[in-house]
């Protein structure tokens, strides 16, 4: 009954503002229901705020208000039970959108990042699996409010725990959008996203400091079926009163620096995706910075209209750095996951998957992670 109340009033009061601006609105969502096996109390997937896409009820709710064709105030509402004690109600997104011409249009608030190619993928009724790629949420012992004297400090952060085995940032935190401005658009074959805003792709707390990010996505589509882009995102991401800066220095010198190539093909009932990230953080006193690289690559093949199948391999790997011991090592865990599973289309607004998920974390504290999962989206 609870659940059902949330729910409701979500949905009263974003139809409620709308019609205070005068505006015509849409409402539109998505309900997931997930039933965990296997590793059911793992966080391995949770956001820091203890969301997860595993979670036993989550809700998306859109609220789409248009003031003419081309002016529009764009919402997204997340509701997340987690089958915990703790509940998640939040507004992940609200921003203008101004339509202008197809090549140039423009976006201002609270918005998606445009780097990349994953966030319109990631969506229950595109994703299909249920879980993330590594790169868009899993937390590395690199935080945003703690700079390392050397390596040994920096491992002591592995016992600052949070949801997601660490308690640090991500690559690119695909849960929490910055408030920004970007223009989008294309022409012929090409396509960008493109804009400033304030916090870094891996968290939003950077807004604290007095700096901003540079971020966007260039895409061609050079023949039918095949789409490819880089991607880059350059900004400052310590927040405001991290300890341990050297004299002089500002918060804004130290800088996350992102590079990614993203590639989508499809052929036939066969759909490919790929990406991989380059990431740098700069670091006060270690002077080879915190660098690494992540990946996935997915597939899909369509069997027969409704039943489909998929698979995706992502994997994280860190630079080695100056140990203080007179040798040289990664500063954080190798991490890998492998997701499968088959799905099937109910209806147009419903849909069914089963996944296994696997997960490996190599280091000393080697650890293997298995979950099987099914889940019921439905799309109104």
């Amino acid at each position: 009954m609870m659940r059902c109340i949330v729910i409701f009033f979500m949905i009263l009061g974003c139809a409620g503002a709308g019609c205070v601006w005068g505006a015509e609105v849409e409402v539109s969502g998505l309900v997931d229901m997930v039933h965990r096996q296997g590793a059911k109390r793992t966080t391995i997937n949770n956001n820091l705020a203890g969301d997860s896409p595993f979670s036993d009820l989550r809700v998306k709710l859109f609220l789409d208000a248009w003031h003419s064709s081309n002016i529009g105030v764009l919402t997204e509402i997340l509701f997340d039970e987690s089958g915990g004690t703790v509940n998640v109600v939040r507004i992940d997104g609200a921003y203008a959108v101004f339509m202008g011409t197809p090549a140039f249009n423009l976006k201002a608030g609270k918005i998606p990042s445009p780097f990349g190619a994953w966030a319109p993928r990631t969506y229950s009724d595109k994703n299909p699996l249920i879980g993330l790629p590594l790169m868009y949420h899993y937390h590395t012992i690199a935080r945003s409010d703690r700079a390392p004297a050397n390596f040994d400090t920096l491992q002591t952060y592995r016992r600052i725990r949070a949801p997601g085995r660490g308690g640090g940032m991500p690559i690119l935190y695909d849960s929490c959008w910055n408030l920004g401005v970007t223009a989008f658009g294309g022409a012929g074959k090409w396509e960008y996203n493109v804009g400033v805003g304030r916090g870094t792709p891996s968290t939003m707390r950077a807004s604290t400091n007095d700096g901003f990010q540079v971020i966007g996505r260039v895409g061609v589509k050079p023949v039918i079926g095949l789409r490819m882009g880089v991607s880059g995102a350059y900004g400052p991401y310590l927040v405001f009163g991290t300890p341990g800066l050297p004299p002089g220095a500002r918060l804004e010198d130290y800088k996350q620096r992102l590079f990614g190539f993203d590639l989508e093909y499809g052929y036939g009932h066969l759909l490919f995706f790929s990406e991989f990230v380059r990431n740098r953080w700069d670091s006060p006193r270690i002077q080879e910075g915190l660098t690494n690289t992540s990946w996935y690559i997915e597939w899909k093949y369509t069997f027969w209209p409704g039943l489909y199948g998929a698979v995706r391999y992502s994997g994280m790997r860190f630079d080695r750095i100056d140990d203080g011991k007179g040798g040289r090592r990664a500063w954080d865990s190798p991490a890998r996951r492998v997701e499968s599973g088959i799905g099937y289309h109910i209806s147009r607004s419903a849909r069914f998957k089963l996944v296994w998920q696997y997960n490996y974390f190599e280091g000393e504290a080697e650890e293997e992670v298995n979950l099987y999962a099914g889940q019921l989206s439905v799309s109104f």
